[in-house]
């Protein structure tokens, strides 16, 4: 009797430790295949990173910097935020960037109705930052740029963040960073 509830005992233990690397092996496996991304979402990658700028960087130029006067045009002068801890400019940040994705919807309306897919050429696009030009990046990088403190206090200059958000949009050194994508690519994109 003894000896029958050690081998059962014994049993138990090797089917729970083989569950348990069982369970190990398939969370590895599930990892590794997010981590393997699908031959369409490569191409699209592939795709983007062969864009060359030309006559689309020029006009995208051109909306932003338009956008870029009214919208300094609304704020005129010296205008300061005050905020009193750096959770409060968190959040100051969060909803600026909502803002900006707004003004950037509404900014290439227009430019967008005339554009293609740069994939597909589906006609029907969204706009979409290229990786590493993310709008709540570029966001974030604008306000600490012009973030101070001083006395305890967070203090931040919204036409200076306003220029700069909206240069970082810019052409440049670096290229465009905004490509007009249908739904599907810019969702295999951004998945990606």
């Amino acid at each position: 009797m003894e000896q029958q509830r050690a081998v059962i005992a014994d049993l138990q233990a090797r089917v729970v430790k083989a569950e348990k690397a069982a369970s190990r092996a398939h969370r590895a496996a599930k990892r590794a295949a997010k981590c393997v991304l699908d031959p369409a979402t490569l191409w699209t990658h592939h795709m983007i990173s062969k864009l060359s700028d030309g006559v689309l960087s020029d006009q995208i130029d051109h909306v932003i910097r338009t956008r870029c006067a009214k919208k300094l045009a609304k704020h005129p002068g010296d205008n300061w935020v005050l905020l009193t801890d750096r959770a409060a400019v968190e959040q100051w940040a969060r909803n600026l960037s909502r803002l900006f994705a707004n003004d950037i919807q509404v900014a290439f309306q227009t430019l967008k109705k005339h554009q293609t897919c740069e994939i597909c050429s589906e006609p029907v696009v969204q706009t979409c930052h290229r990786r590493g030009h993310g709008r709540k990046s570029i966001t974030r990088d604008a306000i600490e740029e012009h973030l101070c403190c001083r006395g305890g206090l967070y203090i931040i200059d919204i036409q200076a963040v306003i220029k700069t958000f909206f240069e970082a949009h810019l052409a440049g050194s670096t290229g465009r960073k905004l490509v007009f994508l249908c739904r599907d690519h810019h969702k295999k994109y951004d998945s990606g």
